[in-house]
């Protein structure tokens, strides 16, 4: 049983969507290009393998993964594989007959993005807050 009534998944878990499609009430979908998608996550793992960043349970990202052609160790490699998959993936999500409640974003922009947690704060009676990062 859940502590909180609230609660945010990040991510492409298919292991876990059974658990996670049965409870959600709402689906944010961030749509990149190709391009920014590249540029975004090339700087992200750049810095991560030349901080050695942990990323959990003491993994961590290194150059023969991030330079490598198999989309099981590159996640860049992964998200060329992936990137072309997602729209019918979510349209595909929205069509299920258990879904139909549930209440899809597909956000493109930084604009989109700032509206709907301005949206989403209003809603739950907080304020908006300067500085949140909606860089999409």
């Amino acid at each position: 049983m859940d502590l909180n009534d609230d609660w945010v998944i990040d991510g492409n878990y298919s292991a876990v969507s059974h658990l996670v499609l049965e409870r959600v009430t709402m689906v944010v979908w961030l749509d990149v290009s190709l391009l920014r998608a590249t540029f975004q996550l090339g700087c992200r793992t750049l810095r991560r393998v030349f901080t050695r960043t942990e990323l959990w349970n003491g993994n961590r990202e290194g150059i023969g993964n991030l330079c490598s052609l198999n989309p099981d160790k590159s996640v860049l490699a992964w998200m060329f594989k992936t990137h072309r998959s997602f729209p019918a993936r979510y349209e595909d999500l929205k069509a299920e007959s258990g879904l139909k409640a549930v209440v899809f974003h597909r956000i493109r922009t930084g604009a989109q993005a700032k509206a709907l947690l301005s949206s989403i704060r209003r809603t739950a009676g907080l304020r908006d807050v300067d500085g949140i990062d909606t860089t999409v």
